[in-house]
């Protein structure tokens, strides 16, 4: 019986989180998900710090 495992990487921008999802899914032969691929542009805070200082209110996004 196979089960699913799921792997989620975090990360400040620019830590290489991507490459790293992208290498683990070719070492083992299997699919990935982008958070960035499934935002809202519309809602999705363009000044991240700002809006961290502001309270982060994740209702919005």
């Amino acid at each position: 019986m196979n089960s699913t495992k799921v792997v989620a990487i975090s990360g400040v921008s620019g830590a290489g989180k991507t490459t790293i999802v992208k290498q683990l899914a070719k070492e083992f032969n299997c699919p990935f998900l982008l958070f960035d691929d499934h935002t809202d542009k519309e809602t999705y805070p363009e000044n991240m710090k700002a809006w961290l200082k502001s309270g982060a209110n994740v209702s919005l996004i």
